[in-house]
């Protein structure tokens, strides 16, 4: 093993290091290149944003801080194990590539390459493991790692794929270096192996991925900005202006918060959403510790492991995987909703909310975990891994988003609707196995609708006997009436010249159950009707072919509306058509009676609970019934009486009463489970999923689900990087984070 570090004022972090290298049970080598690298080739980048070695941060290209002596002293206690790398007086590194090549020919025989920055703290035992991974699996080239990455001494960023956690080069640290490999860049580190007709690059050929190498332990803790003297350095040397105050204020908002922040609200140069919160509260035990006034740290054993967490009173886990592949929808909308009021209510303290890749959503004061994408073709392993993180979190309680389950935790499952399972579709593919599993694996239930409670009951024998409570869902506060003008307004922005009726959300579902074309079909056959237009929102992005046939005299077009112009849109609407033949709630119908909108709908499933009294109902096959309703929603008097109905029905579904009964049903459920419970559901389940999970292994070569992928930037946004810089560079960072908020206001 060789490791090698470039430093200049490492101090206090670098004297961690030896310590655990000493205590490693091979042989091993470290290298430190010491100085100032001159911000030239791959290392020039900051220079766009104002970066610059500024000369009292070196003495004649040496450390300041006692780092040099320090390094003295270890090569004269250890010159077999210790080489330092040094320029002569007061002469720069060509860039950080000359650095990192400086070891190289000193290292002749095939080892592991191992970067260590002096702020990057390793236990023995990680580093013990990652070189077994190594030895078993030797066409393994290199390895990624997630860390703990701090951005003050007390706080750690909380999520990843995102700033400081981007998987696609961050942390590459590991090498299967042979004699003649050569690094091509530093920044990213690309250390490549010549073949016959180009070089390789050992980071992408084949290496053990993040989450590969989180499985045996190995998540170093980086103290990136945990002293001032840190952030002082990276204002100058990287251009960040004003780092030290917008650290400080980072520091004091921490503190201050009941939950996670958003950094980027701090530090202008951070551009996503990345969340962080103090270490504590995210069970991260710091291997360094301010200890006093003095700037003394104190370094924790190497190696040592905090201990398991009780499950007592521990969170309710919520796996946001729905998001990864849908944002926009009507269970994004459920869930969001209810993170938001929980948020607002206090209740989110009690929730963990799981991050799949980096989908979110992201929301200040939410506590969040990153975990890795949902995969169907590994959907055992993703169960296995649940688990884990059931059990490093304590949870008391695990809630999906759609389908996923853990093992041994109990679980409570939200369910929507049993769409497939009423309408006989086929759900022999085996993503409908998760249902069935998560149907079967839950210890209760919560319904959207009486409705879908009683197709549970009938429809899924698993079932039976469990508690199955109904929370029907709300309209969300942005969703109320509309003056004249606001409406007009509206109508002028999207060309709106003829009166409309309204189609909300997908407009075929699964085997057409949404029925749409029934409101074609009418219009279609009504010459009266054909100066009216159809206005479909959301969907697919285009209204489809054969339903624009079904009434070619009428106007189709669709729109992707916010909550806020969606109000407009109902508001403005002749009447929402919602013919469906099932729905698990219809969240669309109550919107739009509390945005004074009449409702024109069936008394199929759970759409006569959500509309009451206060709807126009037809005949889901008869194009005659929806034609006959749409000709009398045009009637004054009538439309009044719907609106007003409409109105009142609509003020039963309110998402802070929703959210807190739903809360209600959580906290009951998480107290409810026992240890017996949780036993016999490992005793049921977790031989099948680690039988199911070898398999998946197997089929896909013992190789990891998803693999990570490079992505280059464009030309366009590599000038949009120019822009940002020299933003940065110019601008007062309150003035960045106005221009950035604008930015997001206007999509």
């Amino acid at each position: 093993m060789h490791f090698f570090t470039i430093v200049l004022n490492g101090e206090p972090f670098i004297r961690h290091h030896l310590d655990v290298f000493r205590a490693l049970p091979f042989e091993w080598h470290w290298h430190v290149v010491e100085g100032v690298a001159a911000l030239v080739r791959d290392t020039a980048w900051s220079v766009a944003g104002g970066g610059r070695v500024d000369a009292s941060w070196h003495a004649d290209g040496l450390s300041i801080d006692g780092t040099s002596a320090y390094l003295d002293e270890l090569a004269a206690v250890e010159p077999e194990r210790i080489t330092l790398y040094r320029k002569r007086r007061d002469e720069f590194w060509n860039g950080k590539r000359e650095m990192v090549s400086a070891p190289l020919p000193r290292i002749r025989e095939e080892c592991l390459l191992w970067q260590v920055d002096a702020d990057e703290l390793w236990a023995g035992d990680q580093i013990v493991a990652m070189r077994e991974l190594f030895l078993a699996q030797p066409e393994r080239t290199a390895a990624y790692y997630w860390c703990d990455y701090f951005v003050s001494p007390e706080a750690v960023v909380t999520t990843r794929y995102n700033y400081a956690a981007n998987p696609s080069c961050e942390w590459l640290r590991t090498w299967r270096y042979r004699p003649g490999d050569r690094w091509q860049t530093h920044e990213p580190p690309i250390l490549g192996r010549r073949r016959r007709i180009a070089s390789v690059d050992l980071g992408w050929a084949d290496p053990f991925l993040h989450d590969e190498t989180e499985a045996v332990g190995a998540v170093f803790q980086h103290f990136a900005y945990a002293t001032e003297e840190q952030v002082r350095f990276k204002e100058s040397y990287y251009g960040y202006v004003d780092a030290v105050e917008a650290w400080q204020g980072l520091r004091k908002a921490i503190r201050e918060a009941d939950g996670p922040i958003r950094l980027s609200d701090h530090l202008p140069w951070v551009e996503d959403d990345t969340l962080v919160d103090l270490a504590e509260r995210r069970h991260v035990q710091p291997i360094a510790r301010p200890s006093g006034e003095d700037g003394a740290w104190v370094f924790s054993p190497p190696g040592k492991e905090p201990g398991p967490r009780s499950t007592s009173d521990g969170p309710i886990v919520v796996d946001g995987v729905f998001f990864q592949h849908f944002l926009n929808t009507g269970i994004a909308r459920v869930w969001r909703s209810n993170l938001e009021q929980w948020l607002k209510s206090g209740f989110s303290s009690r929730v963990l909310f799981l991050d799949r890749g980096g989908a979110g959503p992201r929301l200040p004061g939410l506590p969040t975990r990153s975990i890795p994408r949902w995969d169907p073709e590994a959907t055992a392993e993703d169960s296995l891994m649940l688990q884990r993180v059931c059990d490093e979190e304590g949870a008391a309680l695990f809630v999906s988003t759609y389908y996923t389950t853990p093992i041994r935790t109990p679980s409570l499952m939200l369910v929507y609707d049993l769409i497939p399972e009423r309408l006989g579709l086929d759900m022999s593919d085996p993503s409908w196995d998760e249902k069935r599993l998560a149907v079967e694996h839950a210890s209760s239930y919560v319904c959207i609708s009486e409705n879908t409670r009683k197709d549970l009951v009938e429809l899924a024998p698993a079932s039976r006997g469990k508690p199955a409570e109904v929370v029907p869902l709300g309209v969300a506060d942005a969703l109320g009436p509309a003056t004249d003008d606001e409406v007009e307004g509206f109508r002028r922005e999207h060309r709106l010249e003829r009166p409309y009726f309204l189609l909300v959300g997908d407009r075929r579902g699964v085997e057409g159950y949404k029925n749409t074309e029934l409101l074609f079909q009418a219009l279609g056959g009504s010459s009266e009707l054909s100066g009216y237009e159809v206005l479909c929102v959301g969907g697919q992005p285009h209204v489809e072919p054969d339903l624009r046939k079904m009434a070619p005299k009428v106007r189709a077009r669709r729109l992707s509306l916010s909550d806020e112009e969606l109000r407009l849109a109902y508001a403005g609407a002749v009447a929402l058509v919602y013919p469906s033949r099932y729905e698990g709630f219809g969240l669309p119908v109550a919107e739009a009676m509390a945005c004074g909108c009449p409702v024109i709908t069936t008394r199929l499933a759970s759409l006569p609970e959500v509309a009451g009294d206060a709807a126009l109902y037809v005949d889901p096959d008869d194009p005659q019934s929806l034609r006959e309703a749409l000709e009398a929603v045009r009637d004054p008097e009538l439309r009044a009486k719907l609106v007003a109905a409409g109105t009142t029905q609509a003020s039963a579904f309110r998402w802070d009463r929703t959210s807190a009964a739903f809360a209600n049903v959580l906290s009951e459920a998480a107290s409810a489970g026992s240890t017996e419970q949780r036993q016999a559901r490992e005793t049921t389940l977790k031989a099948r999923r680690e039988a199911q999970a070898a398999r998946e292994r197997e089929r896909r070569g013992n190789r990891p689900p998803e693999p990570i992928q490079r992505q280059r930037p464009t030309r366009w946004a590599l000038l949009g990087a120019r822009v940002k810089s020299g933003a940065k560079r110019h601008l007062p960072p309150r003035v960045v984070m106005v221009l950035r908020s604008a930015k997001k206001a206007l999509g």
